[in-house]
């Protein structure tokens, strides 16, 4: 059984292979098209509902490795995404715990915890969308986000409580204190951040806060654009139809809360000049973030210390994920997941790369 207190080697593992797994969930989530960039299904929160019967130090640890590497997978570190996501997935997850703690689970299942921590997620970022993005308008988003979370958080905690009772990684890490038969290890080359990206990093920081601090919407525009431009050089500019869709979405919403000259009537919709630049300059800031953060954050990008340590671990444990989710099938859904997980386990374990650097 896990302990409180110091988090120790066997731990960081644990957290690693959980990382590894949001990470995975992360990518496939990631592909999936969304009309809104910030809007989350919620496949990564899996792993958090497997980890609620660990230490609040350890669990917490867990949360910020996946709000940190989920931004590095999907290049939104710098964007407005990133604290709906960091947000969302803190507020689920401590609501989550708490749940998970202080309630019986005779009185409260996971599936139940997992629904209201979706819940609780979308409408921390509702909130925040009201503030930043659509302004009243959220209105009109708010019933179908709460909608899909609610969907989404008992399909997750329904195949939760079933992946619980049959896997036999789960029982080994959290009912009983030996771990695992070691495997013959695969060694993975370790990737560190090197000045150069350093630079990089912190030069698109400060871009960043410019774009943010900057209220013009032709500025913004052409920061954006300027953005976009450098990403699709660097080929990670994404799918331009969901950019596009994106932007209409944000500029729609803010005409329904009309202020300023005039420009158009279409029966009793009003469109005003106002309110057509501060949709175009919302949607401009939050997409040229996401552009930016794609540009300058490096795919081997890495922090330093035990964090860092289980982060990179995760990033590489990630590969083996990646490499054996052939084994995952509709037949052995359940076992192929399980058997990644007991690799993986074993694999950290063996090549004792947490150990070793500290």
């Amino acid at each position: 059984m896990l302990k409180h207190g110091k988090i120790h080697e066997r731990t960081k593992r644990i957290i690693a292979v959980l990382g590894a797994f949001c990470l995975f969930l992360s990518t496939i989530e990631y592909l999936v098209p969304k009309p809104l960039p910030f809007i989350r299904i919620g496949f990564a929160n899996l792993p958090l509902l497997l980890a609620l019967q660990m230490p609040f130090t350890a669990f917490i640890t867990l949360v910020i490795v996946k709000i940190f590497s989920q931004s590095i997978i999907s290049g939104t570190l710098f964007s407005y995404v990133f604290l709906f996501s960091a947000t969302g997935t803190f507020t689920s997850a401590l609501i989550m715990f708490c749940l998970r703690k202080f309630i019986h689970p005779d009185l409260m299942s996971i599936t139940g915890i997992s629904v209201l921590g979706s819940l609780c997620s979308n409408i921390a970022q509702i909130i925040l969308a009201r503030l930043f993005i659509f302004g009243a308008a959220v209105i009109y988003i708010a019933p179908p986000l709460l909608a899909i979370g609610a969907v989404t958080g008992f399909v997750l905690g329904f195949f939760c409580e079933k992946f619980m009772k049959e896997s036999i990684w789960y029982k080994n890490i959290f009912t009983k204190s030996n771990d695992f038969v070691v495997r013959t290890p695969v060694k993975h080359k370790v990737n560190f951040v090197i000045k150069k990206d350093i630079i990089v990093f912190f030069a698109g920081f400060l871009l960043s806060v410019t774009i943010l601090f900057i209220s013009s919407p032709l500025i913004r525009m052409a920061m954006f654009l300027l953005f976009w431009v450098f990403a699709a050089f660097k080929k990670k500019s994404g799918n331009p139809f969901i950019t596009i869709l994106f932007f209409l979405s944000v500029a729609l919403f803010n005409l329904i809360a009309p202020y300023g000259k005039i420009i158009a009537i279409c029966g009793p919709f009003v469109i005003t000049e106002g309110a057509l630049l501060q949709g175009i300059s919302k949607a401009a800031a939050v997409e040229g973030l996401v552009m930016l953060s794609r540009t300058v954050i490096p795919e081997n990008f890495m922090l330093p210390g035990y964090f860092g340590n289980i982060v990179g671990e995760s990033f590489r444990l990630l590969r083996i994920i990646i490499e054996e989710k052939k084994n995952i099938t509709m037949k052995n859904f359940i076992g192929g997941i399980d058997s990644i997980l007991i690799k993986c386990y074993s694999i950290s374990e063996e090549s004792g790369y947490i150990k070793s650097n500290r």
